[in-house]
């Protein structure tokens, strides 16, 4: 096994690399795999040439295999193609960054340096690209060896020639190949959204081209089974399936893209058979409403008639062709077919073939029955009138016999335009429906068997066609584009698409299109993929050639430039590289646990919807709704009499924000000094809303002597619309009071705009229920958890829904989501304010360090009174901190714990942050009522609390140094912690009026207090 040598086109850049760009010649490694033999080593083996042989081809073989079977073949990473730093040189050379892959057969590519690959030059390229017609260019790397370092051999002492040299050593490396017009790549490799499909088939007749649906998705009849409609969305590689009743007859998308049509087929004992209407986003069915079924039906259409359906913008056409009408329904919004009343119908004629509406008028074309062997093409006016104006064979030769058909608009503006194909001629005429001639014509490679007009925004059109070389088929394109009033074709070289008779093609922008193997996609049980291993195992005869990246509409000469593509790029000359179309690309392990792990947190995608179930009982309808408007934040209600079929709504109304309004009045009032003046703004009543200003203005006093002051008495005002500038002015009143007049000019206020609502809360977001220990108080023993038959105190949470905690750290004993922190140094409790006093005169210690214990966080459930189990889940709603051995004696001895629960990371089902933030004094409370189901995600829930244990005697105890609660004056009351003067002042109050406090707790009865302020007044009290 091995090869003559790497033979490439150039040398490497920087002398004999072992990338030689271009270097596509040479024979290579063969993929065939035998039985693995290695060598056996015994003492005294002769080791020749072939036992080195035999060990690197074992481990080599091995190697492959394990590459072939367990990964597959693609691109791992890298290998990017790239347009050269130098404009000069673009027209000739593009770059590939490093990377790594894997052939067909298992080998290893490396590519440790970025390549220089010359195009221009490609013996390919030059051979078959000089027909003036666009190119696809398909740049792909293959697995090469290369003998290196030749040495003599050792039997020959003349020297080192052809025969006595061999080499020392076999370079893995690599070479480039270029593929003028490859086959379509498939569909799930095609990285662009559906434009529309063509597609052949000798099981039914619902075939030719289709329009894409909504979304970038395109919907067609599976070719191989009639019963069958597909939904592909080539760009998220996913599928939909719809299954009928009976075979399907015809399809049509709305000009939107937003319903398929399916003619299908009469079902069981039926006549005739009847319209299917899917949602072109997901392909989920809409039915008629009850009563309405039999509008939804082709009339007269029996099981051998030949039925054609047809979209515009606002109506849907079924041509019938036993009884030569056309019949059509308006199209409805929600429904896709309006219901309430059948379908109008036209008199046409019988044995029509394809009908295609034209998308600027409504008018609909049609290839006329055959006359003298030959079809001609007639245009109707719909819905006007039944009479048809032939378009050939007025402006077609007399011996063309068009066989398809497809109508669309080309140029901007937009004006209409009828491609008719021709398999005799070979050839696609392109009609201007207006004038009734032939505009252009585009020959093709093949016979065309259907044709399609794609459109795009900046006025260009592709014309697809689906050719048949005797079972074989390709697809050519074509670009259509209006310079001045003469249509310009630009003609593509054919590609094979596959062979028949049963084929499906998906079509993009820029004349792109794949094939589809609908058999592959189509199957329902994604386990079927595995169970294909069965079969065969996945390899090749030969070594393959790695696709990397696709440059499509290519001529000689084109400079070749990165994405995105322009608008002009074939007018202008311009090739651009696409590293997505056709590139497989193969996962690494990592890659593929990251991809799962966010289907995980994202909770999976939704699988394809399962078979429709038996027809409900038929609903009462509503025949009448009925609406209440509530106040704004109140919840909504819904309710359906089923008696009178009235459907009671109660809608809450919105928050109006703060409008901000200005002063469109003044009023001014004059009093006598030494009065102060005022200056108010008094809100206007509605509809204005603005505000008046009201002034209040001390009056001028004479003075004794000298000259007078006069005062102001008078005040006019005017208002100026904005932006104009306000004014203030005294002006000398005439004699004989001469007074001044205050002269207002004052600019009107404008409106402001509404507010918008804020987000606010979110709501039903999970909240934090229940904590396994008493916050601000001694917890007299902490529940304990089984731990494989050993019972271990536990802290615990407890939440409203089973939640995830995204933390490692209790791998490492170290958890961070729930923490608990204990003092770094026992610490001494005061319970009352005298002891407190006390102790931080006499406290030793500058500082309190508090410390995070380890442990575990285990999801768990409550197993009884005081004890827990774990679970073997990832979702729980409680969830419980487990202190390690070690850390048990500090977490019993401590003065105080501190529990930490950072909510940012503990995530619910929807992959949602929980509620924490309920705790600012007393459990439950915090931003919003207590069971309010509105909160934010996340924040840091913070409690503290310590183990009972025996105190020392600090004058609180049963020697009646507590502070008396019957007998204490409001002064003493005031001193003991939690109690405030005004609550000291209430507690005598009301032992004078109801007498002693029996205990302690009945003070809490009588005066109903804040629970967190009696826990801490509680231990400092007697009676």
């Amino acid at each position: 096994m091995g090869c003559t040598g790497c033979r490439g086109e150039q040398a490497a850049p920087g002398g004999a690399g072992h990338g030689a760009p271009g270097a596509l010649d040479g024979a290579c490694p063969q993929c065939g795999l035998d039985a693995f033999v290695r060598n056996h080593y015994f003492t005294g083996k002769m080791m020749g040439a072939g036992e080195f042989q035999t060990e690197s081809r074992y481990h080599g073989d091995k190697q492959r295999h394990h590459n072939l079977r367990l990964h597959g073949a693609g691109v791992v990473c890298g290998l990017k193609a790239h347009q050269h730093e130098s404009p000069d040189c673009r027209s000739r050379f593009l770059v590939v960054e490093p990377g790594s892959a894997l052939d067909c057969c298992g080998h290893e590519i490396l590519v440790t340096a970025p390549e220089i690959v010359d195009l221009g030059r490609h013996r390919e390229l030059l051979r078959g690209t000089h027909d003036g017609r666009l190119h696809t260019l398909a740049l792909c790397l293959a697995y090469r060896e290369c003998p290196t370092d030749e040495v003599p051999l050792l039997y020959d002492e003349c020297g080192c020639d052809d025969t006595q040299c061999a080499p020392n050593h076999i370079l893995e490396s690599f070479a480039f190949h270029l593929q003028v017009d490859p086959p379509l790549p498939d569909a799930q490799l095609l990285a662009a959204a559906a434009r529309g499909a063509l597609s052949a088939s000798n099981r039914h007749a619902a075939t030719g081209f289709v329009a894409s649906a909504e979304g970038g998705r395109v919907a067609l009849v599976d070719p191989g089974d009639a019963s069958r409609v597909l939904l592909l969305d080539p760009q998220r590689r996913a599928l939909k399936l719809a299954g009928l009743q009976a075979p399907a007859r015809a399809l049509a998308v709305s000009a939107n893209g937003k319903w398929v049509f399916v003619a299908q087929a009469p079902e069981g004992s039926a006549t005739t058979g009847r319209l299917r209407v899917f949602r072109g986003d997901d392909l989920t069915e809409v039915t008629p409403r009850s009563g309405n079924a039999a509008n939804w039906n082709v009339p007269d259409a029996p099981a051998t008639a030949a039925v054609t359906l047809a979209a515009s913008n606002d109506r849907l056409y079924a041509y019938n062709g036993a009884n030569g009408k056309l019949y059509f329904w308006a199209t409805d919004a929600t429904r896709g077919i309006a219901d309430g009343t059948a379908p109008a119908a036209h008199l046409l004629a019988t044995g029509l073939g394809e009908l295609r509406v034209e998308p600027a008028n409504g008018a609909a074309h049609a290839l006329g029955p055959p006359a003298a062997g030959q079809r001609q093409i007639r245009r109707y006016v719909l819905p006007a009138t039944p009479a048809a104006s032939a378009i050939a064979p007025t402006v077609l030769a007399a011996t063309t016999t068009p066989n398809a058909l497809a109508a669309g608009v080309v140029g901007s503006p937009a004006k209409g335009l009828l491609a008719a194909a021709s398999a005799d001629d070979q050839r696609a005429y392109l009609i201007d429906p207006t004038a009734g001639s032939v505009a252009a014509q585009v020959d093709f490679d093949h016979p065309p068997l259907a044709i399609g007009l794609l459109s795009a925004a900046d006025g260009s059109t592709w014309l697809h066609a689906l050719l048949d070389a005797g079972g074989v088929f390709y697809v050519q394109a074509a670009l259509l584009r209006v310079s001045g009033s003469t249509l310009q074709v630009d003609v593509a070289a054919a590609r094979l698409a596959g062979n028949g008779p049963n084929l499906a093609v998906v079509l993009a922008d820029e004349g792109r299109a794949a094939h589809v193997h609908t058999g592959a996609l189509a199957e329902g049980d994604c386990a079927d993929h595995l169970c294909k291993q069965l079969e065969a195992c996945p390899g090749c005869s030969e070594p393959d050639c790695l696709h990397l990246a696709t440059i499509a509409n290519y001529r000689p000469g084109m400079p070749l430039l990165d994405l995105p593509v322009a608008v002009d790029d074939l007018a202008q000359g311009r090739a651009r590289i696409d590293n997505r179309s056709g590139r497989r690309l193969l996962a690494s392990t990592a890659t593929l646990q990251s991809w799962l792990q966010c289907l995980q947190l994202k909770g999976g995608v939704p699988g394809p919807a399962g078979p429709g179930g038996p027809a409900g009982p038929t609903g009462p309808g509503i025949d009448r709704v009925i609406v209440n408007w509530l106040p704004a934040g109140s919840a909504g209600t819904a309710n359906l009499d089923t008696v009178t079929r009235e459907l009671t709504l109660g809608i809450p109304g919105g928050e109006d924000g703060l409008d901000g309004f200005g002063i469109d009045a003044v009023a001014a009032s004059f009093v006598d000094p030494p009065a102060a003046g005022s200056a108010t703004l008094v809100d206007q009543p509605a509809p204005s809303r603005n505000k008046k200003l009201v002034l209040v203005i001390p009056k001028g006093a004479n003075g004794t002597s000298g000259v007078d002051g006069f005062g102001i008495d008078a005040v006019a005002v005017s208002f100026v619309a904005p932006p104009a500038a306000g004014s203030a002015t005294l002006v000398d009143q005439p004699a004989p009071n001469r007074n001044k007049k205050l002269v207002l000019v004052i600019p009107k206020g404008i409106d402001g705009i509404d507010g918008k609502d804020g987000v606010g809360l979110e709501k039903d977001l999970v909240q934090l229920r229940e904590i396994g220990w008493r916050h601000n108080q001694a917890t007299a023993q902490l529940d304990e958890i089984d731990l494989a038959g050993s019972r271990m105190p536990a802290l615990w949470v407890r939440f409203t829904a089973p939640v995830f905690f995204a933390d490692h750290g209790s791998q490492f004993l170290s958890p961070q989501v729930l923490r608990v922190l204990v003092p770094e140094t026992r610490r001494q409790r005061y319970p009352t304010l005298v002891d407190q006093v006390r102790g931080l005169m006499t406290d030793e210690l500058g500082r309190v360090c508090e410390c995070p214990l380890s442990g575990i966080v285990l999801p768990a459930e409550r197993a009884g009174p005081g004890i827990l189990k774990p679970v073997p889940t990832s979702y729980s709603d409680v969830w419980a901190f487990v202190p390690s051995q070690a850390a048990r004696k500090l977490l019993v001895d401590a003065a105080s714990l501190r529990v930490e629960l950072h909510g940012d990371f503990v995530i619910d089902e929807r992959c949602r942050a929980v509620d924490v933030e309920y705790a600012r004094a007393e459990l439950p409370s915090g931003d919003r009522p207590h069971g309010f189901d509105h909160g934010i995600q996340g924040g840091v829930f913070t409690s503290w609390t310590w183990i009972n244990r025996d105190l020392p005697d600090l004058g609180v105890g049963p020697t009646g140094k507590r502070t008396d609660l019957n007998k204490a004056k409001v002064a003493e009351l005031a001193t003991v912690p939690g109690i405030s003067a005004t609550l000291a002042a209430a507690i005598v109050k009301d032992r004078g009026q109801n007498g002693p406090y029996a205990d302690v707790d009945d003070l809490n009865r009588r005066l109903k207090l804040c629970e967190v302020l009696f826990a801490a007044m509680r231990d400092a009290l007697s009676v």
